[in-house]
């Protein structure tokens, strides 16, 4: 599938509106060993989640993939809907991503160079939650090194600037505060069609590392075709200061159908 540059701006322009959710995994949808071009995945989830309320989501998501030049750009979307108690939940995320590879310019893909430096935004929107909205913008800096072809970690660290919108019961609250980004990630391939891995991600307020938000994720992913391929999740995700009649522990397990199009 061939897609124009400008016609790859626009789509990530478009996205720029939508909403989503608090911690979003990006190492879970990040491909390090895709070649130069344009490619992408659509995919469906069916998640239980533990929680405050024990629910049952279903998932559409999205992500669309441009790497040349030692360049990464990618655009990752979300959209869920389940019932909490007969009412209707909608949940929305858009993320979106630049990662450039640094001290290797003849790097054909970022993650072939040893380091590379990223920046990021992200929004996000759920109409039942006590947190509404949520939106950041950011960047850091990203190790990779490869023990051999088959296992792949990397580290990332990082800062960024969160705005939150809350309802109350003291009504509307808007706040606005810089937080720290850490995230290690590993993958695994086990033969040509299973891959496993996991990631954790730790996110400090800056003024008080008491406040955070931490997850971990474990995955593990068969493909069933060349395009098509099957992923079933476990993650554990942690809030040190949660809304208002909020857990401050999750726990999500699930099933996701993707389907990979692209160059």
């Amino acid at each position: 599938m061939a897609l124009s540059r400008s016609g790859f701006v626009f789509f990530l322009l478009m996205l720029i509106p939508l909403p989503a959710t608090a911690i979003v995994n990006i190492e879970a949808v990040r491909k390090a060993d895709m070649k130069p071009g344009v490619t992408g995945e659509l995919g469906m989830a069916l998640n239980a989640i533990s929680s405050s309320t024990d629910e049952v989501r279903t998932n559409v998501n999205g992500r669309l993939d441009w790497i040349h030049s030692g360049i990464h750009n990618f655009a990752v979307f979300q959209g869920a809907y389940n019932e909490v108690n007969d009412v209707k939940r909608r949940r929305g995320m858009a993320h979106l991503r630049h990662v450039q590879s640094l001290g290797d310019p003849l790097a054909s893909s970022p993650y072939n160079a040893a380091f590379n430096w990223e920046v990021f935004a992200q929004s996000a929107r759920d109409d039942y939650s006590t947190l509404r909205w949520r939106s950041l913008t950011g960047a850091g800096l990203r190790y990779n090194h490869f023990f051999n072809h088959d296992i792949e970690p990397s580290i990332g660290v990082g800062a960024f600037s969160e705005w939150r919108e809350e309802e109350g019961d003291a009504g509307t609250i808007r706040t606005n505060v810089g937080r720290g980004n850490i995230y290690l990630g590993l993958d695994a391939e086990v033969s040509d069609r299973l891959d496993i891995g996991a990631t954790a991600y730790f996110q400090p307020k800056l003024n008080d590392l008491d406040d955070f938000s931490a997850i971990g994720e474990f995955f593990v992913e068969r493909a069933l075709t060349d395009h098509v391929s099957l992923r079933f999740i476990a993650n554990a995700m942690h809030d040190s200061n949660p809304p208002a009649g909020v857990n401050s522990t999750r726990q999500e397990y699930g099933v996701r159908l993707v389907y990979e199009f692209g160059d």
